[in-house]
């Protein structure tokens, strides 16, 4: 988009109103680099806790498979909170309302 000599002078005149001006000790690079720096960081931070996720839902996923696949073969008969144990029956029991509450909320703002 141009700006019209109109619009420059106004800008201009605002400027020089309230003593908007170029920061003098502004160093481009030093701006770039800093930006990059924290792409970088985010980046590795963000794949970390992708990772720590993969990893606990991989534990969740485990531990219910052998619950199921002991449940079909008939080698127990244990219900899966005495298997689990009541804070991680609790655990997933609350994830599954939450992921059904932030279906709820997800429709809605659609």
């Amino acid at each position: 988009m141009k700006l019209s000599d109109s619009e420059w002078a106004k800008n201009l005149m605002f400027f020089n109103k309230y003593h908007v001006a170029e920061d003098p000790n502004f160093n481009a690079k030093r701006n770039k680099a800093i930006i990059d720096g924290t792409i970088r960081k985010n980046e590795t931070i963000r794949k970390r806790r992708v990772r720590a996720y993969k990893e606990k839902l991989g534990e969740r996923i485990d531990a219910v498979g052998y619950y199921f696949r002991s449940q079909h073969g008939g080698q127990s008969s244990t219900p899966i909170m005495r298997y689990l144990g009541k804070r991680w029956t609790a655990k997933l029991r609350g994830e599954r309302i939450m992921a059904k509450l932030q279906n709820a909320v997800n429709v809605r703002t659609q």
